[in-house]
């Protein structure tokens, strides 16, 4: 798992919103991401990869300069500036899942 410090890049209802999703979607809950310490340095837990998909109903959809459809596309968070992290993670659109 992948260590990083923030600022304001992931708002804190990011995690509850990505675990509604992927209960919405038949999905068992994961850990993406967990907050280890709530000061003005947020340090989140990321697992080394991460699989992002379209919530039901949409085809396709645009974040974070990348695509995603109704098939998982698994992405190494190492890979991911903290913005597009923080993009993908706070987009409702999207259903995320630990790899």
């Amino acid at each position: 798992m992948a260590a990083r410090k923030s600022g304001n890049a992931a708002p804190k209802a990011a995690a509850p919103s990505a675990e509604t999703e992927q209960k919405e979607a038949g999905q068992t809950a994961s850990a993406v991401p967990a907050q280890m310490n709530q000061g003005d340095d947020q340090t989140l837990v990321l697992p080394d990869e991460i699989t992002v998909k379209t919530r039901r109903g949409l085809t396709t959809f645009r974040r974070a300069g990348l695509r995603f459809g109704k098939e998982p596309v698994t992405l190494k968070t190492a890979d991911l500036g903290d913005e597009q992290i923080a993009a993908i993670l706070g987009e409702s659109n999207l259903v995320v899942a630990e790899a």
